[in-house]
């Protein structure tokens, strides 16, 4: 076990973790007491990443990265309702650094202690944080070639406001991070699904983006095909090592075709996440489905972005697509036992953590190279005796 600090123990480890460089040299960590480890060797191909060098990187937990979309009703007016807005997504977009902590490991998991005054009770509140962070550097990350396609929502729901402009806009800045040792392939759907452009390497850019601008809305929503179009495109370059293998799906997700529940998509996104493909989601419009996309987001390989406004998808795609599309571990359980007289009241910046009779668990499906410093928040009460 790691000791953070009382009261809380922490004790945390991964089923398995992708291949990589660290500083330029290959790695075999393990966990130590100050993070966590595993066996890492492999390609370390070019980086297209345009951060200051030096610095390390952090690492966050998948599923939502933001909450773009509450920003974008307040924008317009409207009331976001308690369900737009996730405290993973929240946390996920600031940098929460552990102070005094370094990581010299491929992902270190940290721990601190603070107390907060609370309106509901008068007796304040224990919070421990959980910190991740990556002894990969920003001047030495090198991200590994991708397998990449993009699955398109071109239904008539997506000509209505900016959507297409955004998602075209979208694509192209994504275009333009993508190196000669990537594939990229394209998939459309609306009532149907298509092929707009096989995965080919991504030597031509201007030929993607005339494939780009082909992408026009009208017709039904039928995620569905798309996605499992998207997916065996993606799966037939499987074979090829050292490659990261990923879809992404942009829409505002509001399938009326085909299967329309959360539950079918999840099905279909953890078959291919078992064979090693992950799934980033793009969501785009005011009157984007949030919950649906949540859902797929927090499987395996898995992590959602919300594209409110030309800002943001400029950072999402010009600043940090090398992290977005770079797993650093997967399955990751995080077991905490209070210490004495302290019982955890409850978990922030996680959906997936259970309880047992003195230690829960927390079920990270997928960390994330991030340039922030991720955070899982734990409330803690004190439950032993009161001493006047």
């Amino acid at each position: 076990n790691m000791q953070v600090v009382d009261p809380t123990t922490v004790s945390p480890c991964c089923d398995t973790m992708p291949d990589y460089e660290m500083n330029g040299y290959p790695t075999a960590g393990a966990f130590d007491g100050s993070g966590v480890g595993g066996s890492v060797s492999g390609p370390a191909p070019v980086s297209t990443s345009t951060v200051s060098a030096g610095k390390n990187l952090g690492a966050t937990p998948g599923g939502a990265q933001d909450i773009g979309l509450v920003r974008r009703w307040i924008e317009d007016g409207l009331v976001p309702t308690g369900n737009n807005l996730t405290v993973e997504g929240l946390l996920s977009e600031h940098d929460l650094p552990i102070e005094g902590q370094t990581c010299e490991q491929f992902l270190c998991v940290h721990g601190a202690l603070g107390m907060s005054p609370t309106l509901d009770d008068d007796d304040g509140t224990t919070f421990v944080q959980i910190g991740f962070m990556s002894g990969l550097r920003t001047d030495t990350f090198k991200r590994r070639p991708l397998n990449l396609v993009v699955v398109v929502d071109v239904s008539g729901s997506m000509g209505s406001g900016d959507k297409m402009v955004a998602t075209r806009e979208a694509l192209n800045h994504l275009v333009d991070q993508l190196g000669e040792d990537d594939r990229f392939g394209i998939v459309k759907f609306n009532s149907e699904a298509s092929v707009v452009l096989e995965s080919t390497p991504a030597t031509d850019k201007a030929a993607l983006k005339a494939a780009i601008a082909q992408l026009n809305a009208g017709g039904s929503t039928n995620i569905e095909a798309g996605l499992v179009m998207g997916y065996e495109m993606a799966a037939k370059f499987l074979e090829e090592s050292g490659r990261n293998h990923r879809v992404m799906l942009f829409t505002d997700a509001q399938p009326n075709v085909g299967n329309t529940e959360q539950g079918g998509f999840i099905a279909i996104a953890k078959k291919y996440a078992d064979l090693g493909i992950g799934l980033s989601s793009f969501g785009v419009g005011i009157d984007f489905q949030h919950e649906l996309i949540l859902g797929i987001s927090q499987i395996r390989g898995g992590n959602y972005f919300y594209l409110e406004n030309a800002d943001k998808i400029r950072k999402v795609f010009d600043e940090d697509f090398d992290y977005l599309v770079t797993p650093l571990a997967y399955d990751m359980k995080v077991s905490l036992t209070p210490g004495a007289n302290y019982e955890i009241v409850d978990v922030y910046g996680i959906p997936n953590w259970s309880k047992g009779e003195q230690t829960i668990t927390l079920d990270v499906k997928t960390v994330f190279l991030s340039r922030n410093k991720g955070a899982i928040m734990l409330r803690l009460k004190y439950v032993g005796p009161l001493y006047l």
